[in-house]
């Protein structure tokens, strides 16, 4: 009984370990099978990830490229646009389909599938209003702001399935890790019951021996059903003795190891293995299970990296532990194998993927940092030592013009190994000839690469080829393990490196031609420099030219135009009509001497745009009454379309009338009889013209029905002094000029000149300048006059004085006719120094200047004269042929004229300074304040004659009654009256907004003190003495008042 209890006993114990092996080993499978269920989730959930952001970022793109057709329009982007909606919908699809299982991921699903319709739909929308209402209206329908708002309900739906998807990929990360961990402790439990059963053996079969020789059949027993758990167990299993044989190979480990070998753990060495971080080879007494043997020491988990013995290559979990008697002793070990190479293969690529990338980034950066060769190789070769352990290495450069490799660069190379090699010799010599990696696996062979004579695992040949170009050879060995995607990394390495070289030699050959440029530029600078004081001499010898022809030119249009306007007595008709022909004529020679000096000034970057605030619609309807004449005589009908709400624009007034000027004259000069010349003008968006660098543009079209130009012809058509045809410049007068002038002062004001035309049915030119609503700081002028207040004349008998500063005597007579009928009376100074004494004595009621004066000239004058606390007010009207007009009106000119001043130019200019204008006095009224009833008859009959009618009121109390009920246009005051005065009547009548606004002349006989003069001050218009009264200087005072005024 006995015997058989002990039996059941070790049975009982062994079916309880196998037992306990089994459920271990087959909740390690199970764990095993987990973490790779789990694996593939993190992969899905990845998926799901990619997909979102291929339908975030889809939808983005495709609103960047519907932009794109707004701005350009062009028909390439709509394509794009359905390809991209294609893909998103895609990837909608794609979503769908790998969220199927999961139902909080479908609903939210459902929610994106319905913003990203709406999102779409909106886009498709905004398409179709651009493509049926224009840009405009698809601005407006973006500024609604609709489309943001789908496009961030859209955002936070992807958003939302994101966040999901990071949520399940924590967890299912966690799961893997739980599950590796579980594997792990399994395999731990596994190692620790085969100790168990183990010792369990061993002590009862020592036991056995020792009480009984039945024992031998139990240990027996015993041993067969271990080998069976081992068996069946899914990991590798080896034992070994005391002496180091392996007694026992499971399976599990013939599985991993690819077959079985029984050696002394002296030739242990034989199985290959190598550390995976270091790559370096394991050595025999460097194995876990040796280490075991001599130490006693228990190791778990630990990884290594092994070649199977049928060429396969693992990574293994090898825990093992030592086997011992009951007295301690190490009688064996035992080595337990898990094949973790899936686990690790995954990781290792991920580590080695951004080693690969860092590495290429720190090459690019070396690649970049020097334009030497020799450094870029050696530091090139130095970081693949450094970072990837090719210890071993050299870089060998083609010479095409001897097809030999000459090896330029090493890294741990002796001296003495081959320098060179022809191409085609050798393994490097193959690879370089056919363009193609080779990749050595030597780990078991003595291999002469022509590097060293050592053994290294790997040797890389990697040729370097930029388009089809052999550039160089690189050869690389490593004793380490070498990872997939390593030679794709070096062939990507060796493409960085053949774009450097290229760009090397780029940069090498670019150098030596800026050395030849920079050669041929300093010829070409002294040619122009020459070419510089050519056009210098030829800009002054046109100025000079030009002054010179001016100066006579002035008296022949002056005095022909005061003969034409029977300024010096009536002439015949004939006279008359001849006077005229001199008139036209002068002036015709004239414009063509201003045409060749402004284009000289323009070519010699002299010319200055003096901006100003120009009512559009009236210069060009003045530039058409200008032409009319002429086309009426030719029978042309002239047309125009000009919006009266055009409004004004900054630019320069003057210019502008030169350009529409030009434009119609050639219209109309080249145009048949009975055609027809049209004139429009328009403001345009900027975005409607191209290259626009500004918001709106003013756009001036002037059109014809004429002879039309040929293409060939148009290139030509805007270069001076060019005519395109020599038969059309005989038959119609002028010098080439007029388009020339027109494209360089457009292009003064920053804008441009276009034409189009059909030979035989007429020619189209557009000018576009920039719309400017205010003047810009920069390199324009603003033409700003001096402000003008009135004088008092210094001749007792009230006539205006004018003095005129002329050395030319013609001049001075032309200008000294039209200001006498004009009611002035002449002083005339020929010097600037004899004008200031004159001025200082005569107090002269205008000033006209001439530039160009002998000693002292005109601007001098001007900013002396200015300067002078008296004159400071009297008006200064430059009239000569240097009509520089933005100079003079910063230095407090009034106008700027050019010589010749035509009559009715300078009756306009005196007008604007207040002393010819003439109010229209119909229906005006004028009350007279005064207690003497002479004054106030003497001063009725003065106004009477003018046109007024009069009102009279002899006390301060009744004119201001009169003035609130009658508001006449004009009051005239007397000052010294009983008890209300003049100064009370202009306070009361200044303080009541009804008569606020009526100018008011003081005429009395009170000697007025600066006391009197600062109490009226801005409160009447003129004070007189009714000693200096007369009727031409009280008119003139009634005219300055009244001026502007309407009833």
């Amino acid at each position: 009984m006995k015997k058989l209890s002990t039996e059941f006993r070790l049975l009982a114990g062994l079916m309880f370990g196998l037992a306990l092996l089994l459920s271990a080993g087959w909740q390690l499978y199970r764990s095993l099978q987990d973490y790779r269920e789990n694996s593939l989730w993190v992969a899905h959930t990845y998926q799901v990830l990619d997909q979102l952001y291929e339908v975030k970022s889809g939808v983005l793109e495709l609103e960047s490229i519907q932009r794109l057709y707004f701005i350009t329009g062009d028909d390439v982007f709509t394509g794009q646009r359905d390809s991209k909606s294609a893909q998103i919908r895609q990837a909608e699809k794609k979503i769908a389909e790998l969220t199927a299982d999961n139902p909080r991921q479908q609903l939210i699903y459902k929610n994106l599938q319905l913003k990203l319709n709406e999102r779409l739909n909106a886009l498709d929308r905004t398409l179709q209003i651009y493509q049926t209402e224009g840009y405009p209206a698809t601005r407006k329908h973006l500024i609604s702001g609709t489309p943001r708002l789908i496009m961030e309900a859209l955002m936070v739906q992807i958003s939302n399935m994101e966040e999901e998807e990071r949520v399940l990929l924590q967890q299912r990360k966690i799961q893997v890790e739980n599950n590796f961990v579980q594997a792990r402790n399994i395999g731990i439990l596994v190692l620790i019951i085969t100790l168990a059963g183990g010792a369990l053996l061993w002590w009862q079969f020592r036991r056995d021996v020792i009480q009984r020789s039945l024992a031998e059949a139990a240990v027996r027993d015993s041993e067969s059903l271990l080998k069976q758990i081992l068996d069946i167990l899914p990991v590798g299993v080896l034992i070994c003795d005391r002496e180091g044989s392996l007694t026992t190979i499971n399976p599990g480990a013939k599985l991993i190891w690819g077959g079985s070998r029984q050696v002394n753990l002296d030739q242990y060495g034989e199985y290959a293995g190598w550390w995976p971080d270091s790559g370096k080879r394991i050595a025999s007494d460097e194995w876990a299970l040796a280490r075991t043997m001599k130490t006693g020491e228990t190791i778990l988990a630990e990884l290594a990296d092994i070649r199977c013995f049928d060429g396969n290559r693992k990574t293994i979990a090898n825990s093992t532990a030592p086997l011992r008697d009951d007295k301690g002793n190490i009688i064996g070990g035992l080595s337990v194998n898990v094949d973790v190479t899936d686990f690790t293969a995954t990781e290792r690529k991920l580590r080695a993927a951004a080693h690969y990338d860092d590495t290429q980034a720190k090459a690019q950066i070396l690649f970049t940092a020097s334009f030497e060769r020799n450094k870029i190789f050696a530091s090139l070769l130095s970081l693949l030592a450094e970072r990837h352990g090719y210890q071993m290495s050299a870089l060998y450069s083609f010479d095409e013009w001897y097809a030999r490799f000459r090896c330029e660069a090493s890294h741990g190379l002796a001296r003495d190994i081959p320098r060179e090699f022809e191409l085609g010799e050798g393994l490097l010599g193959q690879a370089a000839l056919t363009g193609k990696s080779n990749s050595l696996d030597v780990s078991r062979l003595s291999m002469q690469t022509g590097l060293a004579d050592f053994s290294p695992r790997h040797v890389f040949m990697i040729p370097v080829v930029y388009q089809e170009h052999r550039l160089a050879v690189m050869v690389l060995a490593t004793t380490n393990t070498v990872v997939a995607g390593e030679q794709a990394f070096l062939e990507r390495l060796a493409g960085q490196l053949a774009v450097a070289l290229h760009n090397l030699r780029q940069y090498n050959d670019l150098k030596m031609l800026a050395d030849q440029l920079r050669t041929s530029s300093d010829e070409i600078a002294a040619k122009n420099q020459q070419l510089e004081q050519a056009s210098r001499m030829k800009s002054e010898f046109l100025a000079n030219m030009s002054h010179e022809l001016r100066t006579p030119l002035n008296a022949i249009v002056g005095f022909s135009e005061i003969l034409k306007d029977g300024l010096m007595g009536n002439l015949l008709p004939q006279q008359k009509d001849a006077a005229a022909d001199i008139f036209h004529s002068g002036k015709h020679l004239l414009a063509l001497i201003n045409d060749i000096l402004d284009l000289s000034k323009i070519e010699a970057g002299k010319m200055q745009v003096n901006l100003e605030s120009t009512d559009i619609a009236s210069l060009l309807q003045a530039s058409l009454q200008v032409i009319r004449e002429q086309a009426s005589l030719q029978n042309l009908q002239v047309s125009a379309k000009i919006p009266e709400d055009l409004g004004n624009v900054w630019l320069d007034e003057v210019k502008l009338k030169q350009i529409v000027y030009n434009l119609l004259s050639n219209a109309v000069k080249f145009t048949p009889e009975g055609g027809r010349v049209h004139l429009s003008a328009r403001r345009i968006e900027g975005y409607q013209v191209a290259g626009g660098r500004f918001e709106h543009y003013l756009e001036i079209m002037v059109s014809d029905s004429g002879i039309g130009i040929s293409p060939e012809s148009q290139a030509e058509l805007f270069q001076p002094f060019t005519q395109i045809d020599n038969s059309l410049s005989r038959k119609h007068q002028g010098t080439g000029l007029g388009l020339a002038m027109v494209k360089r002062i457009a292009e003064l004001h920053e804008g441009s000149v276009s034409m189009s035309s059909i030979v035989g049915k007429g020619s189209t030119f557009t000018v576009l300048l920039p719309w400017r609503t205010a003047h810009l700081p920069g390199k324009f002028t603003a033409a700003q006059p001096a402000p003008v207040t009135s004088t008092a004349s210094s001749l007792g008998n009230g006539e205006l004085l004018a003095l005129v500063i002329e050395d030319d005597d013609q001049a001075a007579e032309v200008l000294r006719v039209q200001l006498e009928s004009e009611g002035f009376r002449i002083l005339r100074a020929t010097t600037a120094e004899a004008a200031l004494g004159m001025a200082e004595e005569a107090h002269p009621d205008l000033i006209t200047l001439d530039i160009l004066l002998p000693g002292m000239d005109g601007w001098e004058f001007l900013e002396r004269f200015k300067q002078h606390p008296l004159f400071a007010s009297t008006p200064v009207v430059i009239i000569s042929i240097v009509a520089d007009r933005g100079r003079g009106l910063s230095l407090g000119a009034a106008h700027v004229m050019q010589k010749p001043i035509a009559r009715e130019n300078l009756t306009a200019a005196l007008s604007a300074l207040g002393f010819c204008n003439d109010p229209a006095t119909d229906n005006k009224t004028a009350l007279i304040v005064d207690d003497d009833p002479k004054a106030v008859k003497l001063v009725s009959t003065q106004l009477d004659s003018f046109g007024y009618q009069t009102l009279s009121a002899l006390g301060g109390q009744d004119g201001i009654n009169m003035a609130r009920q009658h508001k006449p246009d004009l009051i005239v005051l007397d000052l010294m009256m009983p008890e209300i005065n003049g100064f009370d009547v202009v306070e009361a009548l200044k303080n009541d907004t009804v008569t606020a606004s009526i100018p008011i002349i003081v005429l009395t006989a009170k000697q007025i003190t600066p006391e009197d003069r600062l109490r009226l001050n801005g409160d009447v218009k003129k004070v007189m003495e009714k000693s200096d009264f007369n009727h031409g200087r009280f008119i003139g005072e009634v005219r300055r008042a009244m001026t502007g005024r309407g009833k």
